[in-house]
């Protein structure tokens, strides 16, 4: 769909967590995208570019600013947000970009998980530019969550 300019797409992605699922959707994203132009987000959701280990990669993350933790979770990071997406909600995400699109980019998406003891997992920094061993690695959304493909805009033809 041609976006608030002639010359710009917008790109609107309705983001689902099943009924089924046991836990909410808190990070989503697409790759391989050139940089858009704008990106927009639900309530307490954040939109950026560049994620993890893809520097071609849309990511939208919720940010909950207004819950208080609950009980026993006073750091206030490994906790669970009303603001995900519950399962059985479905969150609308907005790019907006200059390119047109392509035959399709990959989609990818992860549930919410507490965050790993200080120390648990290693980067490349910790091994010396060298892989880090699957154990031992932060949980990517590029490698663990749901995946698949849909409409995007074309990284070629800039």
């Amino acid at each position: 769909m041609l976006g608030p300019t002639p010359s710009q797409y917008t790109y609107t992605y309705q983001v689902t967590s099943e009924r089924s699922s046991g836990v909410g959707v808190n990070v989503f994203g697409i790759a391989p995208v050139p940089p858009p132009d704008s990106m927009s987000a639900p309530d307490q959701w954040m939109g950026g570019y560049g994620y993890e280990e893809k520097d071609n990669a849309a990511v939208w993350a919720c940010v909950d600013t207004l819950t208080e933790p609950p009980a026993g979770h006073e750091d206030g990071f490994d906790y669970s947000s009303p603001y995900e997406i519950q399962p059985g909600e479905t969150k609308v995400f907005v790019l907006v970009s200059r390119h047109p699109p392509t035959r399709s980019v990959s989609f990818y998406a992860q549930g919410f998980d507490s965050l790993p003891e200080v120390g648990t997992y290693l980067d490349e920094g910790d091994t010396g530019g060298q892989p880090v061993p699957v154990r031992y690695a932060y949980p990517s959304l590029f490698r663990v969550g749901v995946t698949g493909s849909a409409i995007g805009p074309s990284i070629r033809g800039r």
